[in-house]
């Protein structure tokens, strides 16, 4: 009868170590971004040779979500923001 007791307080115990981990609150730390507005909109000839204009802002801090919730991607990634009166303009490379 005391093995079943213990057993049983040791799984209570353990479903709330798993409950406490799924409520703890992941701290991130938010950047504003300021995208710079164009008088044009990009063409793909912008980027194709590497160089983008310099009107673009470039993002490049990504984060995945598997494996490694959270972790830096582990395959490098550019995005090119900008906009103009009628559209948002996102290129990613």
């Amino acid at each position: 009868m005391p093995r079943i007791i213990t057993l049983i307080l040791l799984c209570v115990l353990h479903a709330a170590l798993a409950l406490q981990a799924q409520t703890e609150v992941v701290e991130t730390q938010m950047t504003r971004l300021r995208i710079p507005r164009v008088s044009r909109p990009p063409k793909l000839a912008d980027f194709l040779n590497g160089t983008p204009r310099e009107a673009e802002l470039v993002v490049t801090d990504f984060r995945q979500y598997s494996p490694g919730d959270g972790e830096p991607a582990t395959q490098p990634t550019t995005a090119y923001l900008s906009y103009d009166d009628e559209n948002l303009y996102v290129a990613y490379v």
